[in-house]
């Protein structure tokens, strides 16, 4: 009889959830999910729906609640075209939610740290199964995932993506404690669109104050920005420009603010392909963001905070891989030297040696090269490299696919990665990569520094021995000196003559 009774007052019996609990935030109640480690509060609203004459404007305060707020599943995610990535969940310009997961029982000022999907800024949400937060909150911190507008909604002619994520920072300042969390100490970190929003609020003079550290994955490198309203080199046409163009696809000439907020939502989301679509990163708009990413870190006007940045080893792997031929050929009067410096992991394929050639030259040179701007600056920053592939992909591919540090940095492995890894196929080397990452990233939200008992040495970077924590293959964390040296050399060597990726 007790047990029958205990499985009225729980959430579900026979599983990890047992009660439920409930805070107060400056909106109303909010009631959440406790399991035996940790509790989930999903879907708050951190701002008003989007929509009517808040569509294509900064976003708004959210309106109060009287009743109690049942929090214990993922709300719809901003409009975007199909992709494979959220099917599970519903679309809706009413999307402006976050997700809270803390440890249990409730803490007392634990470190916060609020993490910006990926997706192109084009698809994605901040409720993604990969994205669970539980693993990090079990191990003593707050952690919070958010989504922002995407594509056309969030960039057609301003940076309401970025002002969106700026909101669910200020919201955190303003409510976090509620839920255990020290809104004096949170890490801010994401993965390529949101390893750029990292980018964007470091430099932002608008997100002072904020966050006190923060980690880029995949989202640095040495590409400008579009202006707002004046056409730059390498860019065709400013934003503005744009968004008169994108306007006549809907029909409309000489398009009104009204007009353009009256179209189906279904309509100004945006295509998604294989290059990045047109609305698809911030742009520089004279007051969220002043000047290219790089030209702050060069004057050491970005916020000064501890930093934890890196890419993967095959960052353009799968279906953004190259065709070796057309590649090669791009390369023009540098090619035969680019060439000779790489095997393509090993492997001496000309596919492998496209891949791993263009993930240096778009991707890791980037990195390393902003981590070079910001140390120069005085605060920490620590440098990776992520090289690990799980043991069931390493048939498919030499080296570590976009994204594919995700689930090891939540110690999710099984979740999903850019190959589908069922469970089943879980090795227990992934677990190891995946305890080993997940605590690196939490010591650093905890401590600025990612260094613990039990972790490889990882060095502060500094430019006179290049110093990078590769996540090998086979052999896990090991720090190497002038990493790459050569390559990395050769690519500084044509970017300092001129040269540019493909933008």
């Amino acid at each position: 009889m007790r047990f029958l009774v205990a499985c009225f007052v729980f959430v579900a019996c026979g599983s990890d959830a047992t009660n439920v609990d409930t805070v107060r935030i400056d909106t109303g109640d909010v009631q959440g999910t406790v399991y035996s480690q940790t509790r989930s509060f999903l879907g708050i609203p951190f701002a008003a729906p989007p929509t009517g004459s808040l569509r294509f404007a900064p976003p708004a305060a959210p309106a109060p609640w009287s009743k109690m707020l049942v929090a214990k599943k993922f709300k719809a995610t901003c409009p975007q075209p199909a992709n494979p990535f959220t099917t599970n969940l519903t679309q809706d310009e009413n999307c402006l939610t976050l997700n809270v997961w803390t440890p249990h029982p409730a803490p007392k000022n634990a470190p916060v740290m609020v993490f910006l999907h990926g997706g192109a800024f084009v698809v994605g949400a901040g409720g993604d199964s990969m994205y669970d937060g539980k693993s990090l909150a079990a191990h003593g911190v707050v952690v919070v995932t958010v989504n922002y507008r995407l594509g056309p909604l969030g960039f057609l002619n301003g940076n309401w993506g970025i002002q969106d994520q700026r909101a669910a920072l200020q919201w955190v300042q303003r409510n976090i404690a509620a839920f255990g969390g020290n809104p004096a100490d949170v890490t801010i970190f994401g993965e390529s669109a949101g390893g750029r929003s990292v980018n964007a609020l470091l430099v932002s003079p608008l997100s002072k104050g904020l966050f006190q550290k923060a980690i880029i994955e995949s989202g640095a490198g040495r590409t400008g920005m579009r202006h707002i309203r004046k056409s730059r080199p390498g860019f065709t046409a400013s934003a503005e420009s744009m968004g008169v163009e994108f306007a006549k696809t809907a029909g409309l000439t000489n398009a009104t603010a009204e007009q353009l907020r009256a179209l189906p939502a279904d309509v100004v989301r945006g295509p998604v392909g294989p290059t990045p679509p047109a609305f698809s990163n911030a742009m520089i708009d004279g007051r969220l963001i002043i000047e290219d990413f790089s030209e702050t870190y060069k004057k050491g006007a970005h916020h000064q905070v501890p930093l934890v940045i890196g890419a993967n080893s095959a960052e353009f792997g799968t279906g953004a891989a190259p065709d070796p031929d057309v590649f090669f050929k791009s390369l023009g009067s540098i090619k035969d030297n680019a060439v000779a410096l790489y095997d393509g992991y090993g492997t001496h394929e000309p596919r492998y040696v496209a891949m791993e050639m263009t993930s240096d030259m778009g991707m890791v040179n980037g990195t390393r090269w902003v981590a070079q701007l910001i140390a120069r600056a005085g605060k920490p920053v620590y440098l990776y490299h992520f090289g690990y592939v799980s043991q069931s992909a390493r048939k498919t591919i030499p080296g570590a696919r976009h994204a594919s540090e995700l689930v090891y940095v939540f110690d999710t492995p099984g979740s999903r990665t850019t190959r589908t890894q069922p469970p089943s196929e879980v090795a227990d080397a992934d677990r190891k990569v995946a305890k080993q990452m997940n605590t690196y990233w939490l010591n650093f939200a905890k401590t600025g520094d990612p260094n613990g008992a039990g972790l490889p040495r990882w060095s502060a970077y500094g430019g006179t021995n290049d110093n990078v924590l590769e996540f090998t293959m086979n052999d896990g964390p090991i720090e190497r000196q002038h990493f790459k040296g050569n390559k990395m050399a050769f690519w500084d060597g044509v970017y300092d003559a001129g040269f540019r990726p493909t933008r």
